[in-house]
């Protein structure tokens, strides 16, 4: 019985199944959003996130996970076939994979220390350029 709903499940439960993953998507996205303020380079939150919510969106991104997993048992179980199974849903496989890997803080810290370094190499450039131009000027007088 549970076989041959993975073979074939009904039309309705992937729909429901594919909303609900969009729902906490955007659940979890917004959340991280307003919950990482300082990342953006804001001072003040835009919406205060209570310190339950961040814990709840932490699970939320596991049961996120394990439902695009489902979702994706499914269409293989459906095509039954890894090379067509890979041609055809690539993205989700590289989008389950990913996830876990760039959670939305990681990719914002990460952003964050970009800037950062990209500050610091232009404040290394423009260090440089003045002493050349020092020693440019000192070589001059002499």
């Amino acid at each position: 019985m549970i076989l041959n709903f993975l073979k074939n499940p009904d039309r309705r439960f992937v729909l429901s199944l594919e909303y609900l993953i969009l729902f906490l998507v955007i659940f979890y996205f917004a959340v991280l959003f307003f919950s990482e303020y300082k990342t953006l380079g804001l001072e003040y939150p835009i919406i205060e996130i209570p310190q339950q919510l961040k814990q709840i969106n932490e699970t939320i991104l596991y049961v996120m996970l394990s439902l695009l997993s489902f979702e994706l048992l499914l269409k293989y179980m459906k095509v039954r076939d890894w090379k067509v199974f890979l041609k055809r849903y690539w993205l989700d496989v590289v989008m389950v994979i990913l996830i876990p890997i760039f959670s939305g803080v990681k990719v914002l810290k990460a952003i964050k220390l970009a800037k950062k370094a990209k500050i610091a190499k232009y404040g290394f450039k423009a260090a440089d350029k003045t002493q050349k131009k020092i020693r440019k000027k000192n070589k001059r007088k002499k």
